[in-house]
């Protein structure tokens, strides 16, 4: 408990009180939490004078454990230019390796911070090595959207374009919505439209069915990202609308996507109009039922077992979507399915949703 009070000491910057703590013999090298040692914490929170009481009384400037790694690291990452000399004249070890982002050299170009980097090459570690070890720096960037990092890691000539593993990044900056990071990647030769995954999709067709922040695939589109008709879903316009997603929809049809393309395997035999009615996606269905409905899609489109938007709709509970529905010219209201015979009123009865009966009712 003792070891533990000196940590929090430590991290507000509580001189006397670390003082006297040293005097009563605490273990200074004492690793537990989120910083590790008292002198991470001291680092973490740039308090340069008890960075130097904890130095000066023993404390191990090459101590390892804590979020960071090392007192070093952190200082780097935070951008305490001081700290980071005081460690290094002590002895702290440039070229150490592990930790959160790989070593100081890549918690420093973390942080950003040019004169801190400088400092590292400058006290011997070897600038060619990054070339090799930036995969920690790099994952941790996508995951926090940091883009300088790739910028520092091109200037020190690693060529990401042929890096095996930079579609990995990629989709790694996409799932955290790394919006700035996924430009810089872009722009340093990831291929927006590569395919990967157990089922070789598009990175915009898996995005657009996997609870991604709706505006990544928005993003990627700019970026030069295709939407395609070969992939597990039949296209990105069938997931999109599957998923609710309006304003992506609204885009890949400016892209010119083909509203009535047929989708393939969950979507198979099914236009994008079917693929918004069949889900339970509230609002959001009938958002991109209206603008499907406004790009010309047609309400007499059947699928495999011979339902139509309106049967799947009513079958769903969407109102306002059999409303919509309704209003247009093809509607097959009396339309029958292949499996039991059933029209839209009855799969609305037989599903029990009481306003969508009525709606039907105006047949």
């Amino acid at each position: 408990m003792v070891a533990e009070t000196l940590q929090t000491a430590a991290l507000a910057g509580k001189g006397e009180i670390v003082g006297k703590l040293i005097d009563l013999g605490v273990d200074l090298n004492f690793s537990q939490g989120f910083h590790g040692s008292a002198l991470q914490y001291a680092c973490s929170s740039g308090h340069e004078h008890i960075v130097r009481m904890l130095i000066s009384h023993g404390a191990n400037v090459n101590s390892e454990g804590g979020e960071h790694g090392s007192p070093l690291q952190c200082a780097c990452a935070l951008g305490h230019r001081e700290i980071v000399e005081i460690l290094i004249d002590k002895g702290a070890d440039v070229i150490a390796e592990g930790g959160r982002y790989g070593g100081p050299f890549y918690a420093a170009c973390f942080g950003g911070d040019e004169h801190i980097i400088k400092i590292i090459i400058d006290s011997g570690f070897d600038d060619s090595i990054p070339v090799k070890n930036y995969d920690k720096l790099l994952g941790e960037a996508c995951r926090q959207d940091i883009p300088h990092v790739v910028d520092v890691l091109i200037a020190c000539e690693v060529d990401l374009a042929q890096d095996r593993n930079i579609g990995e990044y990629l989709w790694t900056a996409c799932y955290f919505g790394s919006k700035e990071v996924i430009k810089a990647l872009v722009a340093a030769g990831a291929n927006v439209n590569a395919r990967g995954g157990p089922r070789g999709n598009t990175l915009l067709a898996t995005l657009t069915c996997a609870g991604i922040e709706r505006d990544i695939p928005m993003l990627l589109i700019d970026l030069g990202a295709k939407f395609d008709t070969d992939n597990e879903f039949g296209s990105a316009l069938h997931k999109a609308t599957s998923e609710g997603n309006a304003p992506l929809v609204e885009r890949l049809l400016e892209l010119e996507a083909d509203v009535e393309t047929l989708g393939s395997r969950s979507t198979q035999l099914a236009n994008a109009l079917l693929a918004a009615s069949w889900r339970h996606y509230g609002e959001s269905c009938d958002d991109v039922v209206r603008v499907l409905l406004k790009n010309g899609a047609q309400g007499s489109a059947v699928d495999a077992y011979g339902r139509t938007p309106l049967m799947v709709a009513s079958s769903s509970g969407h109102a306002d979507t059999v409303a919509q529905l309704l209003q247009i010219s093809g509607t097959l209201p009396n339309h029958k399915d292949t499996v039991y015979g059933w029209t839209a009123l009855s799969l609305a009865a037989y599903r029990g949703h009481d306003v969508t009966f009525r709606v039907d009712t105006r047949i």
